[in-house]
């Protein structure tokens, strides 16, 4: 009765009600419908690809995105414990709709949810204890205080992207980059963490000189040194085995100066 109540506020009638509460209860693809013609379409091809049982007809599934076109689905853990873990369905006019100039392409898309998945991989005990592999070097901007704190950090986290972009180009090394200006002791116990043998830090007093120089810190012999930025892919290739490649005017970074430092 509750129903009839919030649908009539709406002017649907009663009799429209049960026709669309039978057909949400359907669990069956017995009809002449088109749609449901299609369906049983679907079903015929998943019974012979040997994927009929992981299939269920449920009307009330109902995708919020006006393009779709045909078919609409979700992906569930076999258990029904956790929420969607993929959804989406058949759009035919999508591209079209975006480029007019493109003649219509039938296709299916689907989007997935990263966090269901890891929470299915913790129960099934299948996720890795390390996802990320080890990292070789780990390079940031340090944390600064004071008047041009905000201004100079940037310049640093473009910097440290700048290194990164060098060793990721001209050298082997596994490259863990962090933006986020940092205190010393924290990025150490992040590479601790990471497995990395080398931290590459860009403070201001080395990094703003003529040369600028990278602040580059062995964490297995304690040893510190500061590079200059084009010799930093040579020494780390020499210190972890690799050979570098030759640099190009690409991989140079902007060594902009700050006449004021």
């Amino acid at each position: 009765e509750a129903l009839y109540d919030d649908f009539a506020q709406i002017n649907i009638h009663k009799n429209q009600v049960d026709a669309l509460v039978t057909a949400m209860s359907s669990t069956s693809l017995q009809d002449d419908d088109p749609a449901l013609v299609e369906l049983r379409k679907l079903f015929d091809l998943a019974r012979a690809h040997g994927f009929y049982d992981y299939l269920v007809f449920d009307a009330t599934v109902v995708r919020g995105l006006a393009y779709y076109t045909g078919l609409v689905f979700e992906g569930f853990d076999r258990k029904g414990e956790l929420r969607a873990i993929c959804g989406g369905g058949r759009y035919d006019n999508l591209l079209t709709s975006m480029y007019p100039k493109v003649d219509d392409l039938p296709a299916v898309g689907v989007g997935f949810g990263d966090a269901v998945i890891i929470e299915l991989l913790k129960d099934k005990n299948l996720l890795p204890k390390n996802i990320s592999p080890p990292a070789d070097i780990l390079t940031f901007p340090i944390a600064l205080s004071g008047a041009e704190k905000e201004e100079d950090e940037h310049k640093l986290a473009i910097a440290a992207a700048s290194v990164a972009a060098l060793l990721r180009t001209h050298t082997l090394a596994n490259v863990d980059l962090v933006l986020e200006p940092k205190k010393a002791k924290w990025a150490f116990k992040h590479a601790d963490r990471r497995g990395a043998r080398f931290v590459a830090m860009l403070a201001p007093d080395e990094w703003f000189s003529q040369d600028n120089l990278v602040i580059l810190k062995d964490l297995q012999s304690g040893e510190q040194n500061s590079i200059p930025f084009n010799q930093l892919a040579d020494q780390v290739s020499d210190a972890l085995s690799f050979s570098p490649s030759p640099l190009s005017p690409v991989a140079v970074a902007d060594t902009e100066k700050n006449d004021d430092k």
